[in-house]
């Protein structure tokens, strides 16, 4: 009798310890993904300032070779150059933005 409720107890506490492992492993992974969540973010939001940045840039570049054109001193292909890079660089600030935005639902 005193060896089945010694094997019971036994019983018991492994699955006390197995429980307690696997809470402290389900922890672990939830703040491993909390860091990872969180890296993402930062690295998204500091993507979005870059373009931003390159955006106003761009629009720069845009006005400067169409005053230029106008004075003679660019030719047309530097202007469209220009424009493409700023409609290229706006499509990659609106997919960032958006990646953001489903990131944080």
């Amino acid at each position: 009798m005193a060896a089945r409720f010694h094997s019971h107890v036994a019983e018991a506490r492994a699955k006390r310890a197995k429980a307690q492992a696997d809470v402290t492993a389900a922890q672990r992974q939830a703040a491993l993904s909390a860091r990872q969540s969180y890296a993402a973010v930062l690295s998204g939001v500091s993507q979005v300032h870059a373009l931003e940045t390159a955006l106003a840039a761009g629009h720069s570049a845009v006005k400067g070779n169409r005053i230029a054109y106008g004075l003679g001193i660019r030719i047309n292909s530097d202007v469209l150059n220009s424009e493409q890079q700023l409609y290229s660089t706006l499509q990659d600030l609106d997919k960032a933005a958006l990646r953001g935005a489903v990131r944080g639902i």
